[in-house]
């Protein structure tokens, strides 16, 4: 294909799907890391603190600004911050498939 950018038309189907899902993935885990940061109560400082973020970038998390992240930067915020498990199984589930691929 060379140096021609890929236009809409010339990406399929299933790539457009997986990419809407991996998006979705990212969408749903970000979501989970806000509602933890708000049951532990933390204050913006506290909780950028915690991440080892910038209080900029925290509130892009917390205000929903999710475009600006990727799974690569949430994995390491819901592994400072401890985010159950169990309530986002599905969202590591569909991580981990990713990075086998």
């Amino acid at each position: 294909m060379g140096w021609k950018k890929l236009n809409k038309r010339s990406i399929s189907a299933e790539e457009r799907s997986e990419r809407a899902s991996k998006r979705k993935g990212e969408r749903e885990l970000a979501q989970e890391l806000a509602h933890c940061i708000h049951l532990k109560n933390w204050s913006l400082a506290r909780a950028a603190y915690e991440c080892r973020l910038s209080e900029t970038r925290m509130r892009d998390l917390l205000e929903g600004r999710i475009e600006r992240f990727s799974f690569a930067n949430l994995v390491p915020i819901a592994n400072m911050i401890c985010v159950d498990p169990k309530s986002a199984s599905a969202v590591m589930a569909f991580f981990q498939l990713e990075c086998e691929e």
